[in-house]
């Protein structure tokens, strides 16, 4: 509660002079000194106590531990000369693993499949679906383990799934073309038939909408001395899709605002808060895959079909929002940055690949 008390001080822009040399700090470390001014080589101006480790606090926001850490190690700031009260000194972290997270899922699922006449068949599948938990491992990522940013408080990080996607749409279609022989309608020449007949279509179709992200504090540890905390808003950040920035000349998850007015809305967690955890959106996924297959009957039961597809028809651009084995990440998520939101590319920097069209033959006997 005082370091707390402490970043909403410095966030305020009180001036450690203002500061009362007492309360919490001030008996933890009443002779810890922090030198706001140099005024020869050897000699200084310093604040002492609480007005000290205040100073030392606001130097470093965001890495309140580091404030801590030198403290706790100057035997000369604690009343009697101890040091390493708070951090051991034979190792900076010590690491377990529990099963104390929570997760749950919940969705509305419909289908809708029917098969007409003459061969066409459709199916339609929508989930709209909400998961959450304390820590995703996507197989994408690698990781085998969620961490815990303050033991004390296990359970601030719950929220959106890394994997979870709020509504997926996927279709797909087979439509014989009723031309030719044997099939409703017949031109009436036999070379006619045999060019527009055996025609099939086949299609598929994929959208969903994108995955979360969260603004991370990254090179910051507020709360804990390993793992960095995440930012938090303090104004509406829009995201969602992809869009083109034209001042920047970027593309970015950000939606009506740019990178440095969401910057602007953000700020570091305060010491025992975890910040939070995927509260933005980032692009999602489209696909249109089509194929049209002629089958040319030869001789008794054999046949030729020829076959062309089509993947990505439209040739839609969808980027990518997390890495995928090591590649690194294809979107800004460094709550610190500049450009934070923006698309900077990658390996894995698309979800989808450029149209393609594949041809193939197969005689079947």
């Amino acid at each position: 509660q005082a370091a707390t008390a402490y970043d909403k001080m410095v966030d305020a822009g009180v001036d450690p002079s203002t500061v009362p040399d007492s309360g919490y700090f001030h008996n933890v470390f009443p002779n810890f000194a922090y030198e706001y001014q140099v005024l020869t080589p050897t000699t200084g101006l310093y604040y002492y106590g609480a007005q000290a480790y205040y100073a030392y606090f606001a130097n470093n926001r965001g890495n309140e531990t580091n404030a801590l850490f030198a403290a706790d190690t100057d035997h000369t700031a604690s009343p009697s000369g101890q040091s390493f009260r708070f951090f051991f000194p034979q190792t900076s972290s010590i690491y377990t693993q529990s099963t104390t997270g929570s997760s749950n899922y919940h969705a509305l699922q419909l289908s809708l499949r029917q098969a007409m006449k003459y061969g066409l068949e459709y199916d339609i599948n929508y989930s709209y679906s909400k998961s959450m938990d304390e820590g995703s491992d996507p197989e994408r990522n690698g990781v085998t383990g969620s961490p815990v940013i303050n033991t004390f408080s296990p359970h601030q990080w719950y929220g959106p799934s890394d994997f979870d996607v709020r509504h997926n749409i996927t279709a797909n279609y087979t439509a014989p073309l009723p031309f030719g022989t044997g099939e409703p309608f017949r031109t009436g020449s036999h070379l006619l038939d045999l060019v527009v007949g055996g025609l099939q279509l086949n299609g598929l179709v994929h959208y969903s909408t994108g995955f979360p992200f969260s603004a991370v504090a990254a090179g910051n540890w507020g709360t804990n001395f390993a793992f960095n905390s995440n930012m938090v808003a303090i104004g509406k950040i829009p995201t969602g899709g992809h869009h083109y920035d034209a001042p920047d000349q970027v593309e970015t998850a950000l939606n009506g605002v740019t990178s440095a007015e969401a910057h602007a809305n953000l700020r570091f967690a305060y010491v025992g808060d975890a910040g939070q955890r995927n509260n933005y959106r980032a692009d999602g996924y489209f696909s249109l895959d089509d194929g049209l297959a002629k089958s040319i009957h030869t001789f008794r039961e054999q046949q030729l079909r020829l076959s062309v597809e089509v993947f990505n028809v439209l040739n839609t651009n969808r980027f990518n929002s997390a890495p995928s084995g090591g590649s690194s990440n294809p979107l800004q998520t460094d709550g610190t940055s500049a450009n934070f939101g923006t698309y900077i590319g990658g390996g894995s920097a698309l979800l989808l690949q450029p149209r393609q069209m594949q041809f193939s033959a197969k005689y079947v006997f």
